[in-house]
C-alpha cells in the first residue's frame, strides 16, 4: 500500500513539475483544463465593457498630469491655480486641465500634490515609450470603462471629469500608489535584438512557452470569458494589453517533432489570433461600441505536444512573434488621500 501511494505521489508531481516553475500555467490558472479538445477554439470575454483601449501616458508628456485636452498643455510649465483663480476660470478651460489637476483640485489640494509628483519623477528626455500601460492594463482589466462625470469640490469648483480623466486616475493606482497581488508566467525579456541576445538571457527571451500561453487564453477567455494582460512586444521594449476574444485553427497534425516533450503522441499545428485593446489618444468620452474604441490582432503561429490522453504538455514557437509574458493583477481599494475616486468613477453598464 506505502509503495502504491509513494508511485502515485511520484507519477502526480511528474505532472507539475514537466512545467518550469516560472512558465508552469497550474501556477497561473487554478484548475486548468489540459484536454485539448476540451477547450473552445474561439471565445470572448463577458461584456462588462473592461478590456477598455486607453492612453499610456507617456512620461515625457508629464504622465497625468498632461493637459491632453488643452490646444497648449505646457507639459511641466504650467501655472497651478488657487481655488478663487479657478472659480473665475471659464468652465471650458476648467475642462482642459490634466487629470491630476483635476484630482487635487477635487481632493481641495491647492498645493497639488500629484501634479508635483509627475513633474518631479518624469522629464521631457524620457523614452517616448515610458508610461504607465503596467497601470493601464490592470485598470481595463478589473474596471468597467468609465463614463464622464461632473462633480463640485468643497470651496464650489465645479469639475468635469472626461472618461480618459478618470481612465488616467484609475491607472495612475495600479501604477504608482497601491500594491495588489498579481501573478506572471514567464519572465521578462531585456534584450532589443533576437541575433544578439547574450546566453545568460536567452532563457528569459525564449518564454512565455506557447503551450503555457494557449492554455491560459483557452481557460480564461474560452471557458470563464475572464482575461488577462500580456506583454505584446516580446523583446526590451514592454506594451501591456488586455485581449478581449480570440480564435484559432489546426493547420496540420504530426505524429511527433524533433525535441517533442516527452511524452508526445501528437503535434498540432495551431494558428491563432487575440484580439487586444489598443494604445489610444485620450479621448472626451467613452470609446466602447464607437469608431475611437480601437483594438488591434495579433497573430500567432505555433506547436502543440499532446500526450496519448490528448492533453497539452508542451509546445513549439514557429516564430518571434510571440507574448514576452503574461500576467494579471487583483483589484484594487480606492482609499486615504484616493478616496474621492469612489465619487468621481462611475463605470458604463450599458451602451
Amino acid at each position: 500500500m506505502r509503495i502504491l501511494l509513494l508511485f502515485w505521489l511520484l507519477l502526480s508531481t511528474s505532472v507539475v513539475l514537466a512545467w518550469p516553475r516560472y512558465n508552469n500555467p497550474h501556477n497561473f490558472v487554478n484548475n486548468l483544463v489540459t484536454h485539448f479538445d476540451s477547450l473552445p477554439s474561439s471565445g470572448e470575454i463577458d461584456q462588462n465593457f473592461i478590456a477598455w483601449p486607453g492612453n499610456h501616458w507617456p512620461h515625457n508628456q508629464s504622465g497625468i498630469a498632461h493637459r491632453w485636452s488643452s490646444g497648449d498643455p505646457q507639459n511641466f510649465r504650467y501655472k497651478l491655480l488657487d481655488a478663487s483663480e479657478l472659480r473665475d476660470l471659464p468652465a471650458h478651460k476648467r475642462a482642459e486641465l490634466s487629470p491630476a489637476e483635476k484630482y487635487d483640485i477635487y481632493m481641495g489640494r491647492y498645493d497639488y500634490p500629484t501634479v508635483r509628483r509627475e513633474w518631479r519623477d518624469y522629464s521631457p528626455n524620457d523614452t517616448t515609450w515610458f508610461g504607465i500601460c503596467h497601470g493601464v492594463a490592470p485598470a481595463s482589466l478589473n474596471h468597467p470603462e468609465p463614463l464622464n462625470t461632473t462633480v463640485i469640490n468643497r470651496d464650489g469648483v465645479k469639475i468635469d471629469f472626461y472618461s480618459s480623466d478618470v481612465k488616467a486616475l484609475l491607472a495612475y493606482q495600479y501604477a504608482k500608489v497601491w500594491r495588489a497581488s498579481t501573478k506572471q508566467l514567464g519572465r521578462r525579456c531585456y534584450e532589443g535584438d533576437w541575433d544578439n541576445i547574450p546566453r545568460r538571457r536567452q532563457r528569459d527571451c525564449a518564454d512565455v512557452d506557447p503551450a503555457a500561453f494557449h492554455l491560459v487564453f483557452t481557460n480564461l477567455i474560452g471557458l470563464r470569458k475572464q482575461s488577462f494582460i500580456a506583454d505584446i512586444d516580446p523583446l526590451f521594449e514592454v506594451w501591456n494589453h488586455v485581449p478581449r476574444s480570440y480564435s484559432y485553427d489546426i493547420y496540420e497534425e504530426y505524429e511527433t517533432r524533433e525535441n517533442a516533450t516527452r511524452g508526445t503522441v501528437r503535434v498540432l499545428w495551431v494558428g491563432a489570433v487575440l484580439n487586444f485593446a489598443a494604445a489610444i489618444a485620450p479621448t472626451t468620452d467613452p470609446v466602447i461600441g464607437t469608431e475611437r474604441g480601437y483594438y488591434v490582432d495579433q497573430n500567432y503561429s505555433y506547436l502543440l505536444d499532446l500526450d496519448r490522453h490528448g492533453n497539452i504538455i508542451g509546445g513549439k514557437w514557429l516564430d518571434n512573434r510571440k507574448p514576452d509574458f503574461v500576467w494579471t493583477q487583483n483589484s484594487l481599494n480606492f482609499r486615504g488621500y484616493w478616496n474621492g475616486l469612489n465619487q468621481i468613477y462611475r463605470p458604463r453598464t450599458s451602451l
